[in-house]
């Protein structure tokens, strides 16, 4: 009875750690915060963290990159994509708990110690993830021109606060965006391309 007493503390522990970083990496980004901080706001021993997670850097994973993903974006069919994506990206209540994946992972790139796990989460969980759910041959072309999209409206409107884009009336930047996702989900390759394709030189 004690050792599962333990083993729900430890559990219910770990889970405040997680819940307090990924607060503080939304906030700061990884080089702003240390792990004090976060013991000291998840009122535990630093010590703990070590025990835990073993890193800041596995901290992070933990807490952000495990949460990062495309999945309620792709929830509806393909056809409501474009309204889904511009809903999900513009609706600022999305994340209740004060943990945002995407603003964190914005804050914290550059920092050379954990740019390279970003990149390995952010192919294989969103471009890659996207990339399966559209027609060949241009399925990798159109997911990462989408996530340019998507990233680079998101930077320029939670990072830079860029008016209009963070001050503009939300429902025609949604009407936009959306009707820019359309187009970029039925982009056509050049008549060019396709004829080398059927060519077979492609």
């Amino acid at each position: 009875m004690q050792t599962s007493l333990k083993k729900r503390d430890a559990v219910a522990t770990k889970a405040r750690i997680c819940k307090v970083a990924g607060q503080k990496f939304t906030q700061k980004g990884f080089d702003g915060v240390g792990v004090r901080e976060i013991a000291e706001g998840a009122g535990v021993n630093v010590a703990l963290i070590s025990r835990y997670f073993g890193s800041k850097k596995q901290l992070f994973i933990a807490s952000i990159l495990s949460r990062l993903s495309i999945e309620p974006m792709l929830a509806e069919a393909r056809e409501d994509w474009p309204e889904t994506i511009a809903t999900f990206l513009l609706d600022k209540s999305r994340q209740p708990d004060g943990i945002d994946p995407l603003l964190a992972v914005l804050r914290a790139a550059g920092s050379p110690s954990i740019t390279p796990a970003i990149k390995q989460i952010f192919e294989e969980k969103i471009l890659n993830r996207l990339a399966g759910e559209l027609p060949p041959p241009m399925a990798g072309e159109q997911a990462a021109l989408l996530i340019s999209l998507l990233f680079g409206l998101d930077t320029l409107r939670r990072i830079f606060n860029l008016a209009p884009l963070s001050t503009g009336d939300t429902r025609q930047l949604h009407a936009h965006l959306a009707q820019a996702i359309r187009k970029l989900l039925t982009l056509e390759m050049p008549r060019i391309i396709q004829a080398e394709i059927k060519k077979g030189s492609i």
